[in-house]
């Protein structure tokens, strides 16, 4: 098992024989491709499963690499997957109900009403729901300007707030 962080939940398990930090793919992309292939020959290992986000990082290695060892669903299929603005839409158009969802920068514009008056932002691309923050709606507010002042909103979306006594709710 490996990850970014030494406290990553699977490292723990009884299941994992050997595990191991690698560089954040996000800020250290050729360092994270370089010390997998790495590890990858060193250890023997026969396939790599990336998830999370890792998986689009594992997607832009060396073609034939890739082919030998590992196992990703189409890039364009994980995209959809780890976009949360673009998932919710795909369940939407597929009937499932969703909180109403919108890009933060559309949401400056075209704003909604959450029933609750509270309303959840979160970044499009986020691991494990880290970084979100369910604001009321003066909260919202400030946290959009400061988005917007950083020039950021198209990377976040504002959701409606789902009460957990009425619906069903996963991050």
């Amino acid at each position: 098992v490996a990850d970014t962080f030494r406290g990553a939940l699977a490292m723990h398990s009884i299941y994992a024989k050997k595990t191991w930090v690698y560089p954040s793919p996000r800020f250290e992309t050729e360092r994270f491709h370089e010390t997998l292939k790495n590890y990858v020959q060193k250890h023997s290992i026969d396939f790599v499963i990336p998830t999370c986000e890792e998986q689009l990082y594992v997607a832009e290695m060396d073609k034939e690499w890739l082919k030998r060892f590992a196992r990703l669903d189409p890039i364009e299929q994980s995209i959809l997957f780890h976009n949360k603005e673009t998932f919710i839409e795909k369940l939407a158009k597929q009937q499932f109900l969703v909180p109403v969802t919108r890009n933060a920068a559309n949401f400056l514009l075209y704003p909604f009403q959450s029933e609750s008056k509270k309303y959840v932002l979160k970044p499009i691309y986020s691991r494990f729901a880290t970084h979100i923050k369910i604001c009321e709606e003066k909260e919202l507010e400030a946290a959009l300007q400061a988005l917007k002042a950083k020039n950021e909103c198209e990377k976040w979306i504002v959701q409606e707030f789902l009460d957990s006594t009425s619906h069903y709710c996963t991050t």
